[in-house]
């Protein structure tokens, strides 16, 4: 049986950017990297603005605390004291995407992709990642940029010297291509990534592509996809060519190079309530429907989960729930809050 994040105590997380993180849950606010505890109290109700990033705690007293996040400050405020800031940054841009039917998603997304920016590096769930993932980094980039804030992940992404993140013990040669993407958003070809990258896409080479295993398992398409992807954004001589064979994870690449897709009529992904990125993408993939099935409700948050991965650190959720834990549970997830980000803010354009 699949647990959601709405079946679990209630739980909040704030600091965006380089801000430093604080979890909420029962009553108690504290540090994450310290734990050190800011406030706890008896809490009777709990009103929580996703799309507005407001916490409304009513006390047993009934003394109302708020915990606020704004462009530049997180702060609580109990009853008519005056506001305490926790953290501060420079301006963060946070859209109101005002005209676009899918605001209070898009508002509550991009909040969860921000989140998890720990410093400059951008991390699938800082609860359960220390590192980042280049591929979930370079999705969450995508809407970074789209909101005018990919200049928060700018030192993390300009100091990288690997072009593998290897968090899967090996190689993995999807990582080449979006580690040039990355640093495309910030530099030229002159990177000294982009001739240690360009030196490995030759091991892997199978003729006129790619193949490695990422995931598991071997990927060709996706993987050279993700290369040509990478030299076109910093402007290279692309000679890779994207075999015509199957591959599923070719569904997980769907924003360009769609000129001679491998489409094969059966689902790859339907309905994985334990990775649900896989079948947004596909949905992208295919401009299918939005699997809203595949989200918490509007409102809701955390609003994107990942369950059962095999490298996260679930032992860290007992700060928050020995139920998570025992659930394998990371939420938010920044590559699910990618999908359904983009997904969604296609549909009809924003104003911003």
């Amino acid at each position: 049986m699949i647990t959601r994040p709405g079946e679990f105590a209630p739980y909040y997380l704030f600091g965006i950017g380089p801000r430093r993180k604080f979890i909420y849950c029962r009553g108690r606010l504290f540090s994450w990297s310290s734990g050190q505890t800011i406030f706890e109290e008896s809490v009777v109700r709990e009103r929580y603005d996703a799309s507005g990033y407001c916490l409304t705690l009513e006390t047993k007293s009934g003394r109302d605390i708020v915990i606020r996040e704004t462009e530049t400050e997180l702060s609580y405020q109990s009853g008519s004291d005056e506001a305490r800031t926790l953290a501060e940054s420079d301006p963060i841009h946070l859209p109101s995407f005002q005209s676009h039917p899918w605001q209070g998603y898009l508002r509550t997304l991009h909040y969860e992709i921000l989140l998890n920016i720990v410093g400059s590096e951008p991390v699938p769930n800082f609860l359960v990642y220390p590192r980042a993932w280049y591929r979930d980094a370079a999705m969450m980039a995508m809407v970074l940029k789209e909101t005018g804030n990919e200049r928060l992940i700018e030192e993390w992404v300009l100091n990288l010297k690997d072009p593998f993140d290897r968090n899967n013990g090996n190689d993995e040669p999807d990582n080449l291509g979006q580690a040039l993407f990355l640093i495309s958003l910030f530099a030229d070809s002159r990177h000294p990534l982009t001739s240690a990258t360009l030196r490995q896409a030759d091991r892997f080479r199978k003729g006129d592509f790619i193949e490695g295993i990422t995931d598991g398992a071997l990927h060709p398409v996706y993987q050279t996809k993700w290369l040509k992807f990478g030299m076109n954004a910093l402007g290279l001589e692309d000679p890779w060519v994207s075999p015509r064979i199957e591959d599923s994870y070719n569904r997980l690449f769907w924003w360009a190079l769609r000129d001679h897709d491998s489409d094969f009529e059966k689902r790859y992904f339907p309905m994985d309530e334990r990775y649900p990125y896989l079948t947004w993408a596909e949905a992208n993939y295919l401009d299918l429907e939005p699997p809203l099935e595949l989200a918490s409700p509007p409102g809701a948050f955390p609003m994107t989960w990942e369950m059962e991965a095999s490298k996260g650190f679930y032992t860290n959720l007992s700060c928050i729930d020995e139920a998570l834990t025992r659930a394998r549970l990371a939420a938010p997830h920044t590559w699910h809050a990618a999908e359904m980000f983009l997904y969604l803010y296609r549909k009809d354009g924003s104003d911003g």
